[in-house]
């Protein structure tokens, strides 16, 4: 197997990895903790809110990271379509 193969393996598995474990944690502390916030408050907070402030901060913060608009828009076309089958133009 040459180098740049198993450059490339490596690169892979730590790429699956992270995902994994990154995942765990999104599902087990964030998510959990947000759909408790959003269900827990009274009538006049507006259901959503904290999910859409949440989604705003990743969008900002994959910005300081370096993703452009193109690549943002390239990650929801990839969810839509795998997730509800829609494209959103």
């Amino acid at each position: 197997m040459s180098k740049i193969k198993v450059v490339k393996a490596i690169e892979d598995s730590q790429y699956e990895y992270s995902a994994e474990i990154a995942n765990e944690f999104i599902e087990d502390e964030i998510l959990s903790k947000l759909d408790e916030f959003e269900l827990a408050n009274d009538d006049n907070y507006i259901y959503g809110m904290a999910t859409h402030g949440l989604f705003a901060e990743c969008v900002a913060r994959l910005g300081e990271m370096g993703y452009t608009e193109k690549d943002l828009k390239k990650e929801l076309k990839i969810w839509l379509n795998t997730s509800i089958g829609q494209v959103i133009h």
